[in-house]
């Protein structure tokens, strides 16, 4: 019997042994315990794979970002699995069955580090037990708890470090993310149906929440479909095609169902990228400015109070549009103001609650203060002065600067920007290098789809550090496929004074020469 079928039986025998383990722990209730277990599984699936692991360090971090489960939402399960798969990479490496590279950008590398261990510092001058291994809300003791972020930076830094090794061309590399994009369509659909019956987003509940509420089951759906045609399609094709236009309103309504500005805000951008990548934009402002004349004209009629909530709330934000629905206007000044008053407190060091804003905090609060909020708050004794103390305490000053600024103060602040302003310069010129390739639309789709959001959370929105570390993935991605299009030659290195020869080919003629010399 051969090793790999004797293997591959072996790791049946154990994978059912384990979906015994876990229907039992299922009936039983013990929801806990199927982490291991799911864990287990994964490890067993890597081996499984040998050396083809490498398309789950593509493959899961965006079908896991899909999810709306809490254990994906709250531990980093994709990057986690790139640390896995980090670690066997290496093993096979030294028993030379793969081959090993680093897909460099040294600037951009050399800052990502300099990031990273400036973050660990910062855990180093303020010290806190992992909510991992300690729950703040049963821990005994009074203790400083907290640390969730420097689980992500950690693992999102490997991540950054198995993509980066990796040994493989471009070709491979788009051809897995168009087979990783049609797997996830129908992940999203489901996804969709579970919020719409367990709960819209929001905090509203089920179906009732499209009718008056903001509805956010939809989004998923509506980023979806929104997002690959503007990848995919100049907007002269999109506008000229019923059907193309059809789908992508119909996108942009479901993400307006959810009464978020950030998520239309992220939707504006990725309009704004990708027309012009198609060289489109000019046109593209054509008819959005018609359609805003549009709606000013039928808000003007009263035309436009049957909308949903959410989308109401959404179209309150534009000049002219203001007077749709006065419930949706003051929701969305009302939380304008309950902000300022957060950010009053976060710049007033009288306040103390922002003990150093050069160096920063770190991520830790009280066990003691967390426990004592909930217990108030179960007995409805909690106000609304009491409720922003509450936030200014752990930090959630919903605005990605001074969050920034607490926890990694003004020092971090500005690696943080510089961080992404690299970023973003490899993306364009990934972008604009590769418009004219094959499958290019699942390139900018991934990106984009994976860092617009986050972006405009960060910046413009409520986001977290954790906004910046969802980054991780997406920026290990750009860089890679950017120093395989610069090898292959779909990319001219910027500073490049000569004619260049691809990498790839100086490579080949180079083992060539090698091997006519060791002929001779």
């Amino acid at each position: 019997m051969s090793s790999s079928l004797f293997k591959g039986i072996v790791i049946f025998i154990l994978l059912i042994a384990l979906a015994f383990v876990v229907g039992s722990l299922a009936a039983d209730g013990a929801k806990s315990a199927l982490v291991p277990i799911a864990l287990i599984c994964g490890f067993f699936g890597i081996l499984l794979l040998g050396k083809h692991c490498w398309v789950l360090a593509f493959a899961l971090p965006p079908l896991v970002n899909m999810l709306e489960i809490s254990i994906v939402q709250n531990f980093p399960v994709g990057y986690i699995v790139s640390g896995f798969l980090l670690v066997y990479w290496l093993l096979m490496w030294v028993m030379g069955y793969v081959k090993v590279t680093w897909n460099s950008i040294p600037i951009l590398d050399i800052f990502t580090f300099i990031f990273v261990a400036y973050f660990l510092s910062t855990w180093v001058r303020h010290p806190v037990l992992l909510n991992v291994l300690v729950n703040e809300i049963t821990y005994e003791g009074d203790a400083i708890v907290g640390g969730k972020e420097y689980v992500w930076g950690v693992a999102g830094s490997i991540c950054y470090i198995y993509l980066s090794i990796l040994k493989v061309d471009y070709q491979k590399v788009t051809k897995l993310l168009k087979i990783v994009f049609w797997i996830s369509l129908p992940m999203v659909l489901l996804n969709a149906v579970k919020i719409a019956l367990l709960g819209g987003s929001g905090g509203e509940e089920g179906l009732e929440a499209a009718e008056s509420h903001r509805f956010g089951a939809l989004v998923g759906i509506g980023n979806t479909i929104y997002n690959f045609l503007l990848c995919k399609y100049g907007i002269i094709g999109i506008v000229c095609s019923p059907i193309k236009l059809f789908l992508l309103c119909f996108g942009g309504f479901c993400v307006a169902l959810s009464g978020f500005r950030t998520d239309m805000l992220t939707c504006a951008l990725v309009m704004f990228v990708t027309q012009y990548l198609h060289r489109q934009l000019l046109v593209a402002l054509i008819p959005l400015f018609a359609g805003y004349l549009l709606m000013v004209y039928l808000a003007e009629q009263q035309l436009l109070t049957s909308l949903p909530y959410g989308v109401k709330r959404v179209l309150s934000s534009l000049p002219g549009l203001d007077e749709i629905d006065k419930n949706a206007t003051l929701n969305a000044e009302g939380s304008l103001n309950w902000r300022y008053v957060l950010w009053d407190l976060a710049m007033n060091p009288s306040a103390g609650y922002i003990r150093d804003y050069v160096w920063g905090d770190g991520f830790g609060q009280s066990s003691r203060e967390i426990k004592q909020y909930f217990l108030l708050r179960g007995r409805g004794e909690v106000d609304s002065e009491m409720e922003h103390l509450q936030y200014a305490r752990q930090g959630m000053w919903h605005s990605g600067y001074l969050t920034a600024i607490h926890r990694i103060g003004y020092v971090g602040l500005v690696m943080i920007i510089i961080w992404t302003l690299g970023f973003l310069s490899v993306m364009s010129r990934l972008f604009v290098g590769i418009a004219r390739t094959k499958n290019c639309e699942y390139v900018y789709y991934f990106i984009l789809s994976m860092s617009a959001r986050q972006f405009v959370g960060f910046y413009f929105s409520g986001g977290t550090i954790l906004s910046i570390f969802n980054l991780f993935f997406p920026v290990a991605l750009a860089k890679l496929l950017y120093c395989l299009a610069i090898k292959e030659g779909y990319i001219t290195p910027l500073l490049q004074r000569k004619l260049y020869v691809p990498l790839m080919l100086r490579e080949e003629a180079a083992e060539g020469k090698e091997a006519s010399n060791l002929a001779s």
